[in-house]
């Protein structure tokens, strides 16, 4: 019998594994945009310091291999303050300061889209302000990107 609840601890410790594995994968969505060169990558959920390093691995080794892409949208529309709770104002404002640094220095456009109002004060507060793209809706930046691109038409 002790055997037998070994032997269903050891697959249940690797359902979870798939699982997280399965989750992590999930966690940071990529999505090419039909906008040429235009990559949406839509945020939800928590984030905390282990979320934000895997957003920039995952985002960073897309972007080494899709090296047409030169603009990223960042919606933030599916994180509310209380998604942000894990790491202080702080942290997480450094960290996406260092995204968008990096990203920048490299040549990528980063847009973002979605804050909530309670998010993007903090962020103001916190100085993750300077000179940021941001736009309410991805529906508005992406129209924002066609017109630059004089592809805009009024029944966008």
């Amino acid at each position: 019998m002790a055997q037998n609840l070994e032997d269903q601890i050891t697959l249940l410790r690797h359902e979870v594994a798939q699982y997280k594995s399965i989750i992590k994968e999930m966690s940071v969505p990529l999505i090419e945009s039909s906008l040429n060169n235009t990559l949406l990558m839509p945020l939800s959920g928590h984030l905390f310091q282990e979320r934000i390093t895997q957003i920039e691995v995952k985002l960073f080794n897309y972007l080494q291999e899709h090296r047409h892409v030169k603009t990223v949208i960042m919606d933030f529309t599916g994180i509310s303050h209380k998604n942000t709770i894990m790491m202080s104002i702080d942290e997480l404002s450094d960290a996406l300061r260092n995204l968008h640094t990096t990203l920048t220095v490299v040549g990528i456009r980063v847009v973002y889209t979605g804050f909530q109002s309670e998010v993007f004060f903090n962020f103001v507060k916190s100085c993750f302000n300077e000179q940021l793209e941001t736009y309410p809706t991805y529906r508005l930046a992406l129209e924002h990107l066609y017109k630059e691109l004089h592809f805009y038409t009024e029944d966008f």
